[in-house]
């Protein structure tokens, strides 16, 4: 049942396996019968190559699946959003003291928020805030604004201490400059 060790021209062989010169897996019943197929294969190191390509594609891709979770961890849980809730514009009072409030939401799970102490900032000078009855995190202050003023720049500062390794760490969060213009009746 032996195949015969010389090509034949029909093809098949007398054990009626196709010759492999037009088969495209590369792979030859007759190891003995050299194709052109055959002689790449032997020859080259395509398949290490593309192992290789492969193999530094998967590398990159879990890479970059590692960096974009760890990106979502740290913006998802450490985001905290500072919210203005004064109007931006108070009729003149005779006083010349205006309400300022703010809202603090923060998903950073460190903060010790009996610790918080939040302050409205103006010029050079800051103002302490007192919590808002019956709500939470939400802080009120008051910021004198002189007569002949006709608005004030500020904006919220809260200071807090935060778990660590060892002993809590102080730090503090800044919201963007507010302008509160101040109109006559």
């Amino acid at each position: 049942l032996g195949c015969p060790t010389t090509p034949t021209k029909s093809p098949t062989c007398a054990c009626s396996a196709p010759i492999a010169s037009g088969s495209q897996s590369g792979t030859n019943p007759h190891p003995e019968l050299i194709t052109p197929a055959s002689l790449f294969l032997r020859t080259s190191n395509l398949p290490t190559v593309l192992a290789l390509g492969t193999l530094r594609a998967t590398f990159m891709m879990r890479m970059l699946l590692a960096t974009t979770l760890l990106g979502l961890l740290v913006v998802g849980c450490a985001n905290t959003a500072i919210t203005n809730l004064t109007p931006s514009h108070y009729p003149r009072n005779d006083a010349g003291v205006y309400t300022v409030e703010v809202e603090l939401d923060t998903h950073q799970q460190t903060v010790q928020h009996h610790s918080l102490t939040p302050s409205v900032v103006v010029g050079m000078n800051s103002y302490p805030m007192r919590r808002t009855l019956k709500t939470e995190n939400r802080w009120e202050g008051s910021v004198p604004v002189a007569r002949g003023q006709e608005n004030v720049q500020y904006h919220f500062k809260f200071d807090f201490d935060y778990n660590r390794f060892g002993t809590p760490g102080r730090d503090s969060k800044l919201s963007p400059q507010y302008e509160l213009q101040i109109t006559n009746p």
